[in-house]
């Protein structure tokens, strides 16, 4: 998922400007400032279609799947206006609301943006954060309050300098 895998990367790339360990605590903050834009962004749905696209490898023959897994939903919309995909081929696809659950992305028409799962790509994200954020101390489970955390922390130097201008 390419907006996934950006923030993955930028999330890395602030580490790896921190430095030393003493340093990487340092940049909590701001991990976190980068994932509350990213959820903003992926929520408000200003990032393109092509941003949220899920690339599977296709295990079997459409036959063969006994899982109506992604990839073979997908895979079967194909089928149905006769691209056929075998196996080791890549399907892209988007993870939408309701049934069946994905859209392949090769498809004569785009779902709207409205149709995605948000709720699906916003666990996805997490999932791929806390990969980066886990040897620090911060495992998947305790991520979304560190976000929220981290934004309270932001805001109450600013609310005790708004303060401290209004007496």
């Amino acid at each position: 998922i390419p907006f996934v895998s950006r923030t993955q990367l930028e999330m890395l790339q602030l580490l790896g400007r921190a430095g030393d360990a003493g340093r990487l605590e340092a940049c909590l903050p701001e991990l976190a400032a980068l994932l509350r834009r990213r959820l903003r962004q992926m929520y408000s749905l200003s990032l393109p279609l092509e941003d949220f696209l899920v690339t599977l490898r296709v295990s079997r023959k459409l036959e063969e799947f006994r899982v109506p897994s992604p990839a073979a939903l997908a895979t079967a919309q194909l089928a149905a206006i006769g691209k056929t995909l075998r196996p080791g081929q890549h399907v892209r696809l988007l993870l939408t609301r309701g049934e069946p659950g994905v859209h392949a992305w090769d498809l004569p028409y785009a779902p709207p943006a409205s149709a995605l799962d948000l709720e699906r790509y916003r666990v996805l994200l997490l999932r791929a954060a806390a990969t980066v954020l886990q040897p620090l101390g911060l495992p998947e489970d305790r991520l979304e309050s560190f976000i929220a955390e981290q934004e309270h922390q932001t805001l109450l130097p600013g609310m005790h300098q708004a303060m401290a201008i209004a007496v």
